[in-house]
């Protein structure tokens, strides 16, 4: 089913060493050590409403006993790594690539296989996450892939490393790592798999001086990490079997993709969600404030949360991409809507004050951390206000022009332009019904209805591309997509979405969402996209506000997507809500 191990002869020791170290090598060698095949099992657990494979990969760990599951961004991540170093290990955070869904597979690929020996000499790369994400299995995995071929590897976490060479497995003193490198033991092309823990600080010295290549794991797919918890329930020790799906899938709901604290506290949960509110307690503004950032690429930038217990720090705010398909770009935030709430409540409790005046003051102050917080509590509570029976500001979005073999092209508002075209009209909002959908649903077929006029909200945080939508007609809907920053992407997955679930609807007008702060947004669309959108009459639909003109919308030639989009827009909500609003 997988891949065959190699059948290099055995040979403990290099030919030119000599015997009193080849004596000591021989005592560290570990007997009885397997290496098991990567094999596909059976997944044994389910819960209703939640759609889980038949079957996911298992490889052997460390040890004989530890069994892991290969997740499938733990094999992209690896082809990442391997095809970063073939170009050459430039200094980056490295571009993410994404493969083909390994449990749908026969069999499994070592991303290994074909490249044996690769390496990079003096390279250091660091693997960072929450506490409980996977960086300690991960490291893990690539340890197990590397033995079934026989490649050089070490791994350490503690007082004691593990180092695979020549078809022999030694547990070797850590403090030996010097005497290691000074007999030449480890060869060029060795992979140093450093677990940074409470047992091991840092890289050895030794290693951090040589030109062996080092990649250290150190304190989310969301979108699979539901199913993940739950398939991977299988393989945990007895003990944390006893946790059930249904309360695996409330902790990740809850508290977001720490697999560790999900098989430890779910049995617990109201104690453990007490614990927490009593720990936001101790937050305030200046603690939010000083410990977010947009760009942490110094320990000075990390978050400090200094009066939150070391151990629950990851859960009021961690690293995550900004782009699950580009995960070269990322932030710090709360994990979950429900802890982000916990957090403003209990900040806006200490500050006596509510939360919409707590929102205003964070946008007005406009520091980068400030914004960046209150953009996360704006991302999930702007809704209220504009289904509100109000008007806004809309401004049209017009297209910036690209490179001729560009895929896409940056649309952008101007908002403090003096040209008529660019300025704002007035939008009318009328109060709509609000109904929040589960698309884990709507994609498993159930029977969903939608409704004309009807504001849905997609329960799921990785719905494509937008935050809601109104269905105007049978054939026309609204998109929207609320935030605070100046920049955003849009995927054309969106389409597909609408063509298969809403097969009807062939027209749709996109609302980017915004405080009055936020003065100019750019955003890619499809190079496809005429620039004369705002232009035409169609009887079938009336736009949001009056076209340009009643001059025909220009043919672009050959368009590939389902959906047609007739209108772009940058529309404005006021930095203070009103107090008949309710957040």
């Amino acid at each position: 089913m997988a891949s065959p191990m190699d059948t290099t002869t055995d040979s403990a020791m290099d030919t030119a060493m000599n015997p009193a170290a080849e004596k000591q090598l021989q005592d560290w060698i570990v007997r009885g050590q397997l290496r098991l095949p990567i094999s596909l099992v059976q997944v044994i657990n389910s819960v209703p409403d939640l759609k889980i494979p038949n079957s996911i990969w298992q490889c052997q760990g460390l040890k004989n006993k530890e069994v892991l599951m290969i997740r499938q961004e733990f094999h992209d991540a690896l082809v990442s790594i391997i095809e970063w170093m073939k170009n050459g290990s430039p200094v980056e955070i490295l571009p993410f690539i994404s493969s083909e869904t390994i449990h749908d597979q026969k069999e499994y690929f070592n991303p290994f296989n074909g490249n044996l020996t690769v390496t990079s000499e003096d390279a250091r790369l660091v693997i960072i996450g929450q506490p409980g994400i996977g960086k300690t299995s991960f490291l893990r995995f690539i340890w197990a892939l590397r033995i079934r071929l026989n490649l050089p590897t070490l791994y350490c976490g503690g007082p004691s490393m593990s180092v695979w060479k020549n078809n022999n497995q030694y547990s070797i003193p850590t403090n030996q790592c010097d005497w290691l490198m000074t007999i030449d033991f480890l060869p060029d092309e060795t992979w140093c798999l450093i677990d940074s823990n409470n047992e091991l600080l840092d890289i050895p010295l030794a290693l951090k001086d040589s030109t062996l290549f080092v990649m250290q794991a150190t304190s989310p797919r969301q979108g699979r990490l539901a199913w993940e918890l739950i398939a991977g329930l299988q393989l945990q020790p007895r003990r944390a079997r006893r946790t059930s799906p249904a309360d695996l899938v409330q902790y990740f709901v809850t508290f977001g993709g720490s697999a560790r604290d999900a098989y430890r506290v779910t049995r617990t949960l109201t104690n453990y969600t007490n614990t927490l509110r009593k720990a936001a307690e101790n937050l305030d503004r200046s603690c939010l404030t000083a410990s977010l950032s947009t760009d942490p690429l110094t320990e000075e930038l990390v978050p400090e949360f200094p009066f939150v217990d070391d151990s629950l720090k990851h859960e009021f705010v961690s690293v995550f991409p900004i782009d699950d398909d580009n995960r070269c770009e990322y932030e710090f935030k709360p994990p979950t809507e429900f802890m982000l709430n916990m957090i403003w409540n209990a900040v806006a409790a200490k500050e006596s004050t509510d939360r919409a005046k707590l929102f205003t003051s964070l946008l007005k102050s406009r520091d980068i951390v400030s914004a960046t917080l209150a953009g996360h509590f704006y991302d999930h509570n702007f809704h209220p206000l504009f289904v509100a029976n109000k008007t806004f500001p809309c401004y049209r979005m017009f297209p910036v022009r690209a490179k001729a073999d560009a895929k896409t092209r940056s649309w952008r508002s101007y908002c403090d332009s003096e040209d008529p075209q660019y300025q704002a009209v007035t939008m009318q909002m009328i109060n709509s019904l609000v109904y929040r959908f589960d698309n884990a649903e709507v994609i498993r077929g159930a029977e969903t209805v939608f409704f004309p006029d009807v504001y849905y909200i997609p329960k799921a945080a990785n719905f494509p591309s937008i935050d809601s939508f109104i269905l105007k007609s049978e054939t026309h809907v609204i998109a929207i997509q609320g935030s605070v920053k100046s920049v955003h992407p849009f995927k054309t997955v969106l389409f597909d979405w609408f063509h298969i679930h809403l097969p009807k609807v062939k027209t749709m007008e996109y609302i980017y969402l915004s405080p009055d702060t936020v003065r100019s947004v750019s955003i890619p669309f499809p190079v496809e996209i005429p620039d004369s959108i705002h232009c035409g009459v169609d009887p079938s639909f009336k736009p949001v506000i009056p076209r340009l003109s009643a001059k025909s919308i220009e043919d672009s030639g050959e368009y590939p997507y389902a959906l047609k989009i007739v209108g772009i827009y940058h529309v404005h909500m006021p930095t203070e809500l009103p107090t008949d609003v309710k957040i």
